[in-house]
C-alpha cells in the first residue's frame, strides 16, 4: 500500500526560478523517475532498458554510465529487443513499436494496426519477429514495415512470446495459458502447464504466466504469478513444476494472501545449466543445475524487478519499479545499484543538523548523517511500507507502517526491531513525548499507546471507524488525532478518552502540529489549513493560496511555520498562519513530508527520491 497522494505520472523538474524567503536545494534525487520494465544486454558493455512515459537509457561501458535516448513519445514502454549493435525494437502501450537500424541514435515509429497494449518482443533476425499484448499476437516478416495479426482473442492476454527457429514457438499469459506453433504461427495449440495445479497450491484464482525462455527446441522454462517455475525437456509436449523451498509462499505485502499479485516477473537462462528469476519484492533466484535447484540471492532492493538479461554467465542485469537498475559480475553473488532508485518516500525526521532518517515503501530506512548529503539505506527486516518516523532521543526511535508494523532502534537507527502492536491494521502515524510514552494511529480509527517505550502497546477506545493520518501530544495529558471526512478527535487524560472536536470540514486531514496546548495547526487535501488557538474548542480556516494536497505541517513557534504537498507545493508563514506564501521551489514532485530542527534548518521529502534542503 502506497500511504500518500500516490500519482506516478509525476516527474521530477528543475525550474531554478527565484526562491522566497528560504533557500532551497536539493540533495538527493533518483536517477531515473520511471519504471523499468524490460532491460536487454546486446554485450558485456551494451544495454538498453525501457520504462513508463518513453523512457529509454542505454550503457555502452557496463553501466558505469547511463544516458537517456529520445523515444519521441511519452506512452509507457514495456519491451526491448535487439538482434545486433544496429537493429533494434521497443513496443508498449497503445499498439507503439518504434525501431532503430543505427543502434539507438535514432528511433522511427512502426505502424502496428492495433491500439493494444504490447508487452513483450521477440526477433530471430532482423526481418522475422514476434509481439505479444492484450489480446493480439502480431507477426512480422520485414523488420516491422509490416505487422500482421497472428491471434486475436479478446478474452485473452499474451504476455509472453518465444521462437526457437522460423516455425516452433511458445506464448504465454493469463489464466496459465500456454500456446505452441510448430508451423510459424499459422496454427496454435494448448500445452498444460501445470499453472492450475499451482494456483491452487498457493490458493490462487488464476495464475498468470508472465515470461517463457527455452534453450534450443526442445528445453525451456516459464515463470509467473505466485512464484510458479514450470520446465520441459520436450518442447511442451510435458511441462514440470520446479519451484522449491523459499520459492513457495511468499506473499505479496498488504493484500489478504488470498488474493496474491505476488510471484516472479522474468528469467534468463544463458546455458542450460545457469538461469535467474526476479520477481515481487526484489526477489532473485539463481540456478547452476538447469532448475532442480533454486536458490536466493541477495538484490539489495525490496523494489519490484520486472526484467533481467545476462551477457554470459556473470555479467547480467536485472530492472524494476522506482528507477531501480541493479548489476552484477560474478554470476550473482553479489548485485549493486546502478542508478539511484526512487523508492515512494513518506516520513523524514532529523535529530540535529546532521543526522536524520527517511522511511518508506517496502520497508525503506535511509540514513544520514551528513546533513543528507549522502544517504545509507538500512536493513529493517521488513517488507512493509512504512509511514513516518520519529525520534524523542538521538538513539530511541520508532516507525510505524502497513501490516500493523512498528519498529524500534535503540541505537541510532543501526537495527530496527519489530514490536508487538496486537494490531494487523495499517499504522500511520506515530508520536513520543519522552523515551518511554508514546502513541500510533492508522486505520479503522485504531490508536495504540505504550508507556514503556513499546515493550506493549495498549488500545484505546476511539468510537470512530475513520482511519487516523497522525497523532500529536503536547504533555503526557493532552493529545489530538486527525483524519479522514475532517476528523479531529482530541484527549485531555493520555487517551483514556478521546472526543470529537468540529473541525468544520469534511476534507481528509493529513496532519497535526501543536506548539503548545492550545495553539495548533491540521493541515489536508484541497489546500486545507486549519488553526485554533484554544486547544482545539474552535477550529477556523486560514487560506492557503492553493488546492493542492497538503501532506504536513511544522511550526519552530507561534509565528514560523511551513506545509508541503502536491506539485512541490511549499507554503511558508511568519505571523502564524494569517498569511501563507509560496515558496519557488526546485521540483514539481509531489512532496509527502518535512522536518525542521529550528527555524532556519529543515528536510522536505517527496516522490521519486527527492530530497530538498533548507538553510
Amino acid at each position: 500500500m502506497y500511504i500518500k497522494f500516490i500519482n506516478y505520472s509525476i516527474i521530477i523538474l528543475f525550474l531554478f526560478s527565484s526562491i522566497s524567503y528560504s533557500d532551497w536545494s536539493v540533495v538527493r534525487e533518483a536517477s531515473w523517475s520511471t519504471h523499468f520494465h524490460d532491460v536487454f544486454a546486446l554485450s558485456d558493455n551494451v544495454v538498453w532498458a525501457v520504462g513508463d512515459e518513453g523512457m529509454i537509457v542505454y550503457t555502452e561501458d557496463g553501466g558505469m554510465s547511463w544516458h537517456k535516448s529520445e523515444s519521441g513519445t511519452d506512452t509507457f514502454l514495456r519491451t526491448v529487443y535487439f538482434v545486433d549493435d544496429k537493429y533494434g525494437w521497443i513496443a508498449g502501450d497503445n499498439g507503439i513499436i518504434i525501431h532503430t537500424d543505427d543502434g539507438g541514435n535514432n528511433w522511427k515509429p512502426q505502424e502496428s494496426n492495433t491500439e493494444n497494449s504490447l508487452y513483450n518482443l521477440y526477433f530471430l533476425d532482423n526481418m522475422m519477429g514476434f509481439t505479444s499484448g492484450n489480446n493480439i499476437l502480431l507477426k512480422t516478416l520485414d523488420g516491422g514495415k509490416t505487422w500482421k495479426t497472428q491471434l486475436k482473442d479478446k478474452n485473452s492476454v499474451y504476455l509472453s512470446v518465444y521462437f526457437s527457429d522460423e516455425r516452433q514457438g511458445w506464448v504465454s499469459g493469463l489464466d496459465g495459458l500456454m500456446l505452441y506453433t510448430s508451423d510459424g504461427g499459422e496454427t496454435w495449440n494448448r500445452q498444460d502447464a501445470r499453472a492450475e495445479v499451482h494456483a491452487q497450491l498457493v490458493n490462487v484464482e488464476g495464475c498468470e504466466i508472465r515470461s517463457v525462455d527455452f534453450l534450443g527446441s526442445q528445453k525451456g522454462w516459464a515463470v509467473g504469478e505466485g512464484n510458479l517455475i514450470v520446465h520441459t525437456d520436450d518442447a511442451g509436449k510435458t511441462w514440470i513444476p520446479q519451484a522449491n523451498g523459499p520459492l513457495l509462499g511468499n506473499y505479496s505485502i498488504n493484500r489478504d494472501k488470498t488474493e496474491c499479485d505476488f510471484g516472479l516477473y522474468d528469467l534468463d537462462f544463458v546455458d542450460e545449466k545457469y538461469g535467474w528469476l526476479v520477481g515481487w519484492n526484489g526477489q532473485i533466484f539463481h540456478t547452476s543445475d538447469g532448475g532442480t535447484t533454486w536458490n536466493t540471492q541477495t538484490s539489495g532492493t525490496s523494489n519490484v524487478l520486472l526484467g533481467v538479461d545476462f551477457a554470459n554467465t556473470s555479467i547480467g542485469w536485472a530492472v524494476g519499479e522506482h528507477g531501480t537498475i541493479i548489476a552484477t559480475s560474478d554470476g550473482g553473488k553479489t548485485w549493486s545499484p546502478q542508478s539511484s532508485s526512487s523508492e515512494l518516500q513518506s516520513g523524514v525526521f532529523f535529530v540535529n543538523d546532521k543526522e536524520g532518517w527517511i522511511v518508506g515503501d517496502r520497508g525503506m530506512i535511509l540514513h544520514t548523517t551528513d546533513g543528507g548529503q549522502a544517504w545509507k539505506s538500512i536493513n529493517s527486516g521488513t517488507n512493509e511500507c512504512l509511514s513516518r518516523v520519529y525520534f524523542p532521543t538521538p538513539k530511541l526511535g520508532w516507525t510505524v507502517g502497513t501490516g500493523g508494523a512498528i519498529l524500534h532502534t535503540s541505537d541510532s537507527g543501526k537495527t530496527w526491531k519489530l514490536q508487538n502492536s496486537g494490531t494487523d491494521d495499517v499504522l500511520l502515524g506515530v508520536h513520543f513525548i519522552d523515551r518511554d510514552e508514546g502513541w500510533v494511529v492508522g486505520m479503522n480509527g485504531i490508536v495504540l499507546h505504550t508507556s514503556d517505550g513499546g515493550l506493549s502497546w495498549w488500545k484505546q477506545n476511539t468510537d470512530t471507524w475513520d482511519y487516523l493520518s497522525q497523532v500529536f501530544f503536547t504533555d503526557p495529558k493532552n493529545g489530538w488525532a486527525v483524519g479522514m471526512i475532517g476528523s479531529i478527535l482530541y484527549t485531555s487524560d493520555g487517551g483514556e478518552t478521546w472526543n470529537r472536536q468540529n473541525s468544520g470540514t469534511m476534507n481528509l486531514l493529513n496532519d497535526v502540529y501543536f506548539v503548545d496546548k492550545n495553539t495548533g495547526w491540521a493541515v489536508g487535501v484541497a489546500g486545507t489549513i486549519l488553526y485554533t488557538s484554544d486547544g482545539g474548542k474552535t477550529w477556523t480556516v486560514q487560506e492557503s493560496g492553493t488546492k493542492n494536497s497538503l501532506a504536513e505541517v511544522y511550526f519552530a513557534d507561534k509565528d514560523n511555520g511551513w506545509t508541503v504537498g502536491g506539485f512541490g507545493t511549499i507554503l511558508h508563514t511568519s505571523n502564524g498562519g494569517k498569511t501563507w506564501k509560496q515558496q519557488k521551489g526546485l521540483v514539481e514532485n509531489e512532496l509527502t513530508g518535512l522536518n525542521f530542527i529550528n527555524r532556519d534548518t529543515g528536510w522536505v521529502i517527496g516522490k521519486w527520491g527527492i530530497v530538498l534542503k533548507c538553510m
